[in-house]
C-alpha cells in the first residue's frame, strides 16, 4: 500500500478524515537546504523499522519526498490516523500556525551553524511572541540541528538553544556523507552517529511528556 499522498490531503488511505487524527508529526526547515526533505525520510525509515506501523506521508515540497525515501513509499501497515508531513522551509509560517492543533508535534530543522542556530532562535521566539507564552507549544517542539561540511562549531549556540524552557528536546545530526549525494536514503551506509541521532529524534516524538 502506497502511504505517500503528495497532495498532502491523505487520499492514498481509505477515510482519513481530520477528525480521525490522533497525531501530526510536521517536519519543517527554517530555511531551504538544511534537510527537511532528508530529516523526513530518515523519520520514515526508522519508524516503519522499530515501530508496528507507519504513518501516511504528506508532502508540501514539491514531490521531492518520495524520491528520497530508502525504501519507496510501500508499506504493509499503514495507520491512517498518523500523518508525517514535510512542509519543507516554511518553519516561521505554516508550521507555526499548525501548531495551534494540540495533535501536532513540529520537528523544527535548521542548519548546525551559526546561521541556522540563530533562524531556529528566531523561529522559537516567534512561537513564544505568537502566543505570549514563554513556554507555550515548546512542549511540542524537537529541535533538529542539521549538520554539514565545514569548520562549524556552535557549541554555545547550541547549548543556549538547548536550555529554551519547554523545549521538548535538541538533536544534532552530524555531516554523513552517505547524505550528501541525492536519490533515496541509503541507509545501509549511514553513520552509527546518525542513526543514533534520528533515533533519538524518534524517541523524542513517541514518548510524549505526561504521557
Amino acid at each position: 500500500m502506497s502511504v505517500l499522498d503528495p497532495t498532502g490531503g491523505g487520499r492514498a488511505i481509505p477515510d482519513p478524515r481530520a477528525d480521525s487524527l490522533l497525531r501530526r508529526w510536521l517536519v519543517a526547515g527554517t530555511a531551504g537546504g538544511v534537510g527537511t526533505t532528508t530529516v523526513t525520510a530518515l523519520l520514515f525509515a526508522a519508524a516503519r523499522q522499530r515501530l508496528a506501523s507507519v504513518p501516511v506521508l504528506l508532502d508540501h515540497t514539491g514531490g521531492t519526498l518520495g524520491p528520497r525515501l530508502a525504501d519507496g513509499d510501500q508499506a504493509d501497515a499503514v495507520d491512517p490516523r498518523w500523518t508525517l508531513h514535510d512542509l519543507g522551509p516554511h518553519a516561521a509560517g505554516a508550521a507555526l500556525d499548525e501548531l495551534a492543533d494540540p495533535r501536532s508535534v513540529l520537528v523544527l530543522v535548521s542548519g548546525a551553524n551559526p546561521a541556522g542556530c540563530a533562524l531556529a532562535a528566531e523561529a522559537l521566539d516567534t512561537l513564544r511572541t505568537r502566543t505570549g507564552d514563554a513556554t507555550a507549544e515548546l512542549d511540542r517542539v524537537v529541535l533538529v540541528l542539521s549538520g554539514s561540511f565545514g569548520r562549524h562549531r556552535t557549541p554555545r549556540e547550541t547549548a543556549t538553544l538547548a536550555a529554551t524552557p519547554g523545549l521538548r528536546g535538541l538533536v544534532t545530526l552530524p555531516p554523513d556523507r552517505a547524505l550528501a549525494a541525492g536519490g533515496r536514503v541509503p541507509l545501509a551506509r549511514l553513520g552509527a552517529r546518525t542513526r543514533r541521532g534520528v533515533d533519538a529524534v524518534l524517541d523524542l516524538l513517541v514518548h510524549e511528556p505526561g504521557r
